[in-house]
């Protein structure tokens, strides 16, 4: 089962985030439950308002700005970067007894399949609770680096439009106000980049419970790491074990499968308007804004592509389960009928929307190639125009 360690991590993980006011969650060791309260709900909205004000101030300056392109291309993609943002945030803000929910379905499911289908000694259990600790690590290394980055930036260029400080009229600009708005914007980069690091741990702690599931114990064809795995395979277990695998990734989908249909929207919008503005007006742009630009460009295309890769993985993967159990040796003919009865009525497992969007094998070429061309579309269009 997933040790005290994974666990005094999370926990340390949503005590941070709550500090920085990007979620409202709390954490009870006894009953290992995540859960919320009317006060940090509150004060988390709050917040949250704050950063459609801040999106709102970063639309209106480039409205003003559209004279010079560079400025109007760099606040326009602020804006942008705070959308999605928000777009993230709406499970952990709006959402958040569903979202809670879910994580504690997560958990109670991981910690039922590994009591009942293993024990301490499976080289599985040691596996999933080294790599669980890796995602913590990575997700609090990958926020505070992309954080410093963000407010380096404001820190060297502050009168670089949108930042708070350039809003400012000139009377009222100086050390203190420069100071002031720096910590006001550093605290609100710091929600921003806690929000999408507790995402990314509940999202990396799924896909790390879920993977040798998916990839070696529900699978006919290949060697397993536990030490019940033929009970496992016991046709009645298994069709239990792979419905409720089906069902907690329906509930995963349903909590945050819609946000994916506006997220590639504004991931794809976002690359063009960052390549046409790099491209075409790299000599009217300061350095700060085309830092900014590359950096974010960089990591949200980055973060995109590898969640489309690991959809087209997941995808792949849920199909060979199925075929494999047709490599299983049965004791009767009646457990064969049943089987292939189970898994006709079985659909692979997919990363997405349903009746809207599913990540396959195609969905990351054609992302790539929607955005080259899109790009060169823009370039010739507005030129010609």
């Amino acid at each position: 089962m997933l040790n005290e360690k994974v666990f005094k991590y999370f926990a340390l993980i949503v005590l941070c985030c709550r500090k920085t006011g990007s979620t409202p969650f709390l954490w009870d060791d006894k009953p290992r439950r995540l859960f919320s309260t009317n006060k940090f709900r509150n004060k988390t909205r709050f917040r949250f308002s704050v950063h459609i004000a801040y999106l709102i101030y970063c639309v209106v300056k480039a409205i003003l700005l559209r004279a010079n392109v560079g400025s109007f291309n760099f606040c326009l993609c602020m804006a942008y970067a705070m959308a999605m943002n928000i777009l993230i945030s709406l499970p952990v803000t709006m959402y958040d007894s569903d979202f809670a929910a879910l994580v504690n379905c997560n958990f109670r499911f991981i910690n039922e399949y590994q009591r009942r289908w293993s024990n301490y000694k499976d080289p599985y259990l040691k596996e999933l609770n080294k790599y669980a600790t890796y995602s913590f690590h990575f997700a609090g290394i990958s926020a505070t680096t992309c954080w410093i980055c963000v407010i380096w930036l404001y820190f060297v260029a502050p009168l670089t439009a949108p930042y708070p400080y350039e809003g400012l009229p000139a009377y009222c600009h100086g050390w203190i106000a420069y100071l002031g708005l720096g910590y006001w914007y550093s605290l609100l980069m710091m929600r921003v980049w806690a929000t999408f690091g507790f995402i990314m741990v509940n999202v990396l702690i799924y896909v790390i419970c879920l993977f040798p599931i998916i990839t070696n114990h529900l699978r006919g064809d290949v060697s397993h790491g536990l030490s019940k795995s033929e009970d496992l395979h016991d046709p009645v277990n298994l069709s239990r074990v792979y419905r409720s695998v089906e069902i907690l990734h329906m509930l995963f989908l349903e909590n945050c499968g819609y946000l994916l249909v506006p997220m590639q929207s504004m991931v794809g919008q976002f690359a063009l308007i960052v390549n046409y503005s790099v491209i075409t007006k790299w000599n009217e742009m300061k350095g700060a804004a085309k830092a900014s630009l590359i950096f974010s460009s960089l990591m949200v295309q980055g973060a995109w592509l590898g969640f489309a890769t690991f959809g087209t993985w997941f995808n792949n993967n849920s199909v060979k389960v199925l075929k494999s159990w047709k490599k299983i040796s049965y004791t009767s003919k009646g457990e064969m009928k049943y089987m292939g009865k189970f898994r006709k009525s079985c659909r692979p497992l997919y990363i997405g929307y349903p009746g809207m969007l599913r990540i396959r094998k195609v969905t990351v070429l054609k992302y790539v190639q929607g955005v080259t061309r899109g790009t060169f579309r823009v370039l010739v269009g507005l030129k010609t125009a």
